[in-house]
């Protein structure tokens, strides 16, 4: 009988290691979620680190503002929470897939409590800091019902990302989605200095930022898409007074504020830069951003406002430099 037992005991622990072995699940799955749901580990560590970003100057984190508009007492303890995502469940065959992570506007999909579903489609969660969700499965960031404190957006890496349409949010300077196969449509605009995106058609990135004080915006959709309509289409533009022009590669690409693009581009949208008022931004503005800097040229004798390209309130080095790297080509 004893030998049997063993013998019984040896077989189930093979079994167990076999599956460890061999399964996907083992290692790659976290069961980290609610109810039967579970995600991939990068899924659960992305959600968790959102959570715990600090929320500004509230004293609170993303987290504990979640639990706040959900009506609950400011708490977090750290736990995945995927009720501002319109997940979509995996499969159950074996090896069974994991659940992805969907869409999000920042709303509150639907709360469990006590076994009971709780619907707040109107409730959007603002938000604070960077929306890093790179490497996960989102498919779509939509544009949330108000405003919020998002102050970036990284989702690099997505391979089943095909929607980012994020606009009108009033301290979100920064987007970034490159390498996303699946990228069908871009809908940037609002207060944006710095966008980084590769629609999945474009053999090269679009990269856009300032000079001076200004924003930008990138509009892109697939024939067949609501961005695109019947047609496809893209274009770049450029938002502020005292517009320069766009510079790519060392000299002017363009002088109207917007214009259609069919492939990727690097521009930069002047709205400063040209010291010396002669109509073009070169090494001459730099040169004199330099010497301004260094205190060889009286500051009252340029256009401050030509000449502080970075917005900083001073005319310094880092200045002279913004403006020597938009003439060599240098973003």
């Amino acid at each position: 009988m004893f030998l049997k037992s063993k013998r019984f005991l040896s077989l189930f622990l093979c079994a167990v290691l076999t599956l460890a072995a061999f399964s996907p699940v083992f290692g790659e799955i976290s069961s980290e979620s609610t109810g039967t749901k579970f995600y991939s580990d990068i899924d659960t560590e992305k959600v968790i680190a959102f959570l715990q970003q600090p929320a500004g100057d509230t004293g609170y984190c993303n987290g504990e503002i979640l639990s706040i508009t959900r009506g609950l007492p400011p708490v977090y303890n750290g736990e995945f929470n995927d009720s501002f995502f319109s997940c979509v469940p995996g499969s159950p065959s074996y090896p069974p897939t994991p659940d992805t992570l969907g869409s999000t506007r920042f709303e509150i999909q639907g709360i469990y409590e006590d076994g009971i579903l709780h619907w707040y489609w109107y409730d959007t969660v603002d938000f604070y800091g960077e929306f890093d969700f790179s490497g996960t499965t989102i498919a779509a960031l939509g544009t949330p019902g108000t405003r919020t404190h998002i102050s970036k957006v990284e989702l690099s890496n997505c391979e089943g990302l095909w929607l980012l349409d994020f606009l009108n949010q009033p301290y979100c300077t920064q987007a970034r989605a490159l390498n996303c196969p699946n990228l069908r449509g871009v809908n940037l605009s609002g207060v944006y200095t710095d966008i980084e995106v590769q629609p999945r058609l474009f053999s090269r990135p679009v990269r856009l930022n300032t000079l001076g004080s200004g924003t930008v915006s990138f509009v892109y959709g697939e024939s067949g898409t609501e961005i695109g309509g019947e047609n496809e289409t893209g274009s770049v533009g450029a938002q502020g007074e005292n517009f320069l022009g766009w510079y790519s590669e060392g000299s002017i690409h363009s002088a109207e504020a917007d214009f259609e693009i069919t492939d990727g581009i690097s521009a930069t949208a002047c709205f400063a830069g040209d010291i010396n008022a002669d109509g073009s931004i070169t090494m001459q503005d730099a040169i004199a951003a330099l010497r301004a800097a260094v205190g060889v040229t009286d500051m009252n004798s340029i256009d401050f406002a030509m000449a502080d390209v970075d917005c900083s309130g001073n005319i310094g080095i880092p200045d002279a430099l913004a403006i020597a790297r938009l003439c060599m080509g240098v973003l």
